[in-house]
């Protein structure tokens, strides 16, 4: 049968009413982080026909006819983001465009959408924030409308167009379901992952015996690599997620706002006597940023000199990234320096890294915008990426007696003509994401909370 886990957010209090808040969130805030406080709820499948049923949020086709999809813009520029976001500040080579930080207030479009119009730009960098959170530094280079959603931009509204299943596949993507819940006839009970996003790892370890008497089996911890612009007085890791999410280094960062090597090996030591698995968020598919998106931070000359002084190889040329095709996919820029995953020096550094992580007890690994790393059936854009770094630490680790779990993160769709199955058949993943069918199932909940 097909894996299938689902993601409990840290908002769910009444189950972990006993854990200690980690540091660097507010008790008196809700602490279901993860990218901009939880707005995808993953479920994790292991084929596109796990994929769920039912629509996304947003308007009906025939609504949108005439609106968003057929906007076509040509002498400037207007974007639009998730309204979670409240600001949109930015700026060109010439200074600040809108007001001084954060920025100019973001306009209401629909449920959906909130947009900002620059009617005197075609070209410029921006970020959308709100109180203390903020988006990576973001760019646009063309005139036209664009949509940025779940950390990624798109040339039309995402939320239309998403293929309807057949009444076969949503009873396969039911049957599968049904078969981890324990009964009979299960082949495998599935992890029950808790994603503790920003944790530090201290706190998840003082917490654990609490997570365990939940019912959880699997802790997932944000990124362990230095990360961009590591200071050690700035305490609170939940300002800083996107600069975890923005590595300098292929290795366990040394000091950090979510953990170092000795906590990582306390932490997996406890895990282990309790039988929960620890799994690591890895970047693999792009390093930090400096002056501009596609500039590698130069610190990373720091912890990753041959990636660094052999950049003209083993980062790629800015290209604008879509779902649109396979290149735009795997080898477009979302924001952040795009390494050339097909390079053996970044694949060597990445196996090392996964290695490392074995080492130090870590029994899973979710990869970070996996979609955005080709597989070897995507034609001329394939590449061994996942035959040189995942499979070897598999090897690897079951030389160790290590059973090891790894999925990989895919937003709302693989982009191009490539499938969810690609993951699981090529790179060897035992399941990847389904942001959908969470997010759909967060709004069924929240609509039947308020009725």
């Amino acid at each position: 049968m097909k894996k299938i886990l689902v993601f409990s957010s840290l908002a769910l209090a009444s189950i972990l009413a006993g854990c200690t808040v980690p540091h660097g969130v507010n008790s008196s805030e809700d602490v279901s982080s993860s990218k901009e406080a939880t707005s995808s709820q993953e479920v994790v499948i292991s084929s596109e026909k796990s994929q769920s049923s039912g629509d996304l949020p947003g308007k009906s086709s025939e609504e949108t006819t005439s609106e968003k999809s057929t906007e076509v813009i040509t002498d400037h520029l207007k974007v639009y983001c998730e309204t979670s976001w409240e600001n949109i500040y930015a700026w060109n080579s010439s200074g600040t465009i809108t007001a001084a930080w954060p920025g100019n207030p973001l306009l209401e479009y629909d449920k959906d959408w909130k947009y900002y119009e620059f009617f005197d730009y075609t070209s410029l960098n921006l970020i959308f924030n709100k109180s203390g959170k903020q988006t990576a530094d973001l760019s646009r280079t063309e005139a036209g409308a664009y949509y940025y959603y779940q950390d990624a931009w798109y040339d039309k509204n995402p939320l239309e167009d998403k293929p309807v299943q057949s009444s076969e596949e949503e009873s396969e993507s039911i049957e599968s379901e049904e078969s981890h819940s324990g009964e009979e006839g299960s082949s495998e009970p599935g992890l029950r992952i808790l994603h503790c996003f920003d944790w530090n790892l201290s706190a998840i370890e003082n917490n654990l015996n609490d997570i365990k008497n939940a019912g959880f089996d699997a802790i997932q911890t944000s990124p362990l690599q230095m990360p961009k612009d590591y200071n050690s007085s700035w305490t609170g890791e939940g300002d800083n997620w996107w600069k975890i999410y923005q590595p300098l280094s292929f290795s366990v960062a040394s000091t950090d706002w979510i953990g170092n090597p000795s906590t990582l090996k306390s932490l997996t030591a406890k895990a282990k006597n309790l039988g929960i698995k620890v799994i690591v968020d890895v970047v693999a598919n792009h390093m930090a940023s400096g002056n501009n998106n596609a500039e590698p931070n130069w610190n990373i000359s720091n912890y990753e000199a041959d990636i660094y002084n052999n950049r003209s190889q083993t980062f790629r040329e800015y290209i604008k990234q879509t779902d649109n095709s396979t290149k735009e996919t795997v080898w477009g820029n979302i924001g952040i320096p795009d390494l050339n995953t097909s390079n053996s020096i970044v694949q060597n550094r990445v196996c090392s890294y996964l290695k490392e992580l074995i080492d130090d007890g870590v029994s899973g690994f979710r990869f970070d915008a996996a979609k955005h790393i080709e597989t070897s059936n995507d034609g001329d854009y394939a590449s061994d990426f996942w035959e040189n770094t995942l499979q070897v630490a598999q090897g690897y680790a079951s030389n160790k007696n290590v059973d090891l779990f790894a999925y990989g993160e895919i937003l709302s769709r693989c982009g191009g003509n490539r499938k969810f199955s690609d993951y699981i058949d090529y790179a060897n993943l035992d399941a990847v994401t389904d942001n959908d069918t969470g997010n759909n199932l967060r709004d069924l909940i929240h609509g039947n909370s308020s009725s």
